[in-house]
C-alpha cells in the first residue's frame, strides 16, 4: 500500500483510566509513519477519554477529535472530522467505530481505505444455516466491504 504522504485516522472506542500498551504501539506507529512517509495521523475516542489522566497528554502532542460517548450520534460526528481531516486510510481499534465508520466510507465520494483491528478470527460456521446468519451478521457489522470480499487477517 502507497503511504507516502497519507492521512490515517485512528478510530478507538477507548476510554479506560490507563494508556495502555494499545496506545503506546498507535503512537510508535504514528511516529514511522511520519517519519518514513511523511503521513498526518489523528485520532478519535468517545468524550469520556477526555476526562481520563493521560488525556490531557495524548490530546496536547497529537490531532485529536471526540465523539459523543453514544455510538448512535458517532456517524454525523465521524463524517465531519473526515470532513476536516480528509482520511485516505481509516483504521478502527476496538468494535464500537466498526460500523459507524463503514456507513460514512461508504457515502464517501472518495475511496478511503479501512482497516479494522480484531482480537479474534472471522470464521464461518460448519453448518450452512448458522454460516448465513454468520455472514448476516457480518454484513451488518462491516456493511458492503464485508461482501466486496475484504481481506480479513488474522
Amino acid at each position: 500500500m502507497y503511504l507516502q504522504g497519507k492521512h490515517i485516522a485512528f478510530l478507538c472506542q477507548y476510554a479506560a483510566p490507563y494508556e495502555g500498551n494499545f496506545l503506546l504501539s498507535l503512537k510508535k506507529m504514528e511516529l514511522v509513519l511520519g517519519e518514513r512517509y511523511a503521513a498526518q495521523c489523528a485520532y478519535v475516542f468517545p468524550m469520556q477519554a477526555s476526562q481520563q489522566s493521560w488525556f490531557d497528554g495524548f490530546n496536547s502532542a497529537h490531532t485529536v477529535f471526540l465523539t459523543s460517548d453514544s455510538m448512535e450520534m458517532a456517524d454525523g460526528e465521524i463524517q465531519r472530522m473526515f470532513a476536516k481531516f480528509c482520511p485516505d486510510i481509516v483504521y478502527t481499534h476496538f468494535d464500537g467505530y466498526d460500523m459507524p465508520v463503514a456507513r460514512v466510507v461508504q457515502n464517501m465520494r472518495r475511496s478511503v481505505k479501512q482497516v479494522w483491528h480484531m482480537h479474534n478470527t472471522l470464521g464461518f460456521h460448519p453448518n450452512p444455516i448458522k454460516s448465513l446468519y454468520q455472514i448476516f451478521c457480518f454484513f451488518r457489522h462491516y456493511g458492503l466491504p464485508f461482501l466486496r470480499g475484504g481481506k480479513f487477517h488474522s
